[in-house]
């Protein structure tokens, strides 16, 4: 009985570590996307530290909803199974 509790355990560690994954690649894809925006047409001094924190918050924000809506989707997708095989 103990092996497949531990390897639910094992699954859900891979899962967790494979969201951590996903959302720090996201976030990282966004910040690299957000570097391509003229910030000083939308910010009086974009080279200042309080612009790069919004930069920041806003690659974090924006890449983990990104991150969100894929591993929701992933999931989505392997629960559907379930309905195939009630039906």
């Amino acid at each position: 009985m103990s092996g497949g509790l531990s390897d639910v355990y094992y699954m859900q560690g891979i899962q967790a570590l494979l969201g951590m994954l996903v959302t720090l690649a996201c976030i990282a894809f966004v910040w690299y996307l957000l570097q391509d925006i003229r910030w000083e047409k939308l910010l009086r001094q974009p080279a200042h530290s309080r612009a790069r924190l919004l930069q920041l918050v806003a690659a974090i924000v924006i890449g983990y909803g990104v991150a969100r809506f894929l591993l929701d989707y992933w999931a989505w997708t392997g629960a559907i199974k379930w309905l195939i095989r009630a039906g």
